[in-house]
């Protein structure tokens, strides 16, 4: 039996000693383990092996030190146990895709990019959802109809305002029967100023809408498309393993800053099942359309 407990544990042996120059070896003592058994054991729950979480982990909050304060990139990298600057950097743009002065110089803090600590509930999740795994597709552009907002400090919004489109929508047509989107977009900085929210369903070429409704449109493009079963309040944790475990594992990239997500209505909230959809494309592609 896998034992949540155990990682959980590890995890926060490794998270109070990121400043300190400790081995996995150490990690295994901490919890009983033997080094073997230890290093099995997390990586099948965590997904990731122990070396490879806490070198993350410090990168995580090392790219996150370069813009929030004014430390020299050498004291960043010292801070975190890197022995120099250039071990520091190549470490760096293995995960992150440029060097740490680019970093700096780009001033775009997203958190999609910077990998959280695993909490218990995160392990839980991922061993409940051990076949979470993607179908890459390629989609055909969508039409979407429905409500946005920007959502900023108040995390209930997208939940109040699925309910009020829920709503709309059976006055607008009693009968439908349609699935119902939701699509998020993380502008630059979004972490600083809010992210757009837009709850819909999918409409033809010619079809009117109420007045109150807005339009987006999804663009043709290469997706990965993951079913997730379980209630909604779980997908922030679906979402940390996907752009956290399973996209830095996969050898695809981030396409565009958004995700959509195809609500199945009718189902229970426990055992709901819905699907998520990124837009994906290989490292090193350049960027086509992207939602409007």
């Amino acid at each position: 039996m896998l034992n949540i407990d155990t990682v959980d544990q590890a995890i926060d042996f490794i998270e109070s000693r990121l400043h300190e120059d400790i081995t996995v070896a150490d990690i295994a003592a901490s919890v009983a383990y033997s080094l073997y058994h230890f290093c099995r054991t997390f990586s099948q729950i965590a997904r990731h092996t122990p070396y490879d979480y806490l070198m993350r982990r410090r990168l995580a909050e090392a790219a996150h030190d370069l813009l929030k304060t004014d430390q020299k990139i050498i004291e960043i990298a010292a801070e975190y146990c890197f022995n120099n600057t250039e071990t520091f950097g190549r470490a760096f743009k293995r995960v992150f895709g440029i060097l740490p002065t680019q970093w700096r110089k780009n001033d775009r803090l997203d958190p999609h990019q910077l990998m959280p600590r695993l909490t218990r509930a995160h392990l839980a999740h991922m061993v409940r959802n051990a076949s979470l795994k993607p179908t890459i597709e390629d989609r055909a552009a969508s039409r979407l109809a429905g409500m946005a907002a920007l959502v900023r400090d108040d995390p209930d919004l997208p939940d109040r305002l699925r309910e009020w489109f829920v709503t709309e929508l059976e006055l607008w047509d009693a009968n439908h029967a349609r699935d119902v989107y939701s699509l998020r977009l993380y502008p630059n900085r979004w972490a600083d100023h809010g992210y757009f929210y837009f709850i819909g369903i999918e409409i033809g070429a010619n079809e009117t809408i109420p007045a109150t409704w807005v339009i987006k449109t999804s663009p043709l493009g290469t997706y990965a498309r993951f079913t997730h079963q379980g209630a909604d309040q779980e997908l922030p944790l679906a979402f940390d393993y996907l752009y956290h475990t399973w996209l830095p594992q996969s050898g695809w990239a981030l396409a565009h800053p958004w995700n959509l997500i195809q609500h199945r209505p009718g189902a229970p909230d426990s055992t709901a099942q819905c699907t998520i959809a990124i837009p994906i494309e290989r490292h090193g592609a350049i960027h086509g359309t992207t939602a409007t």
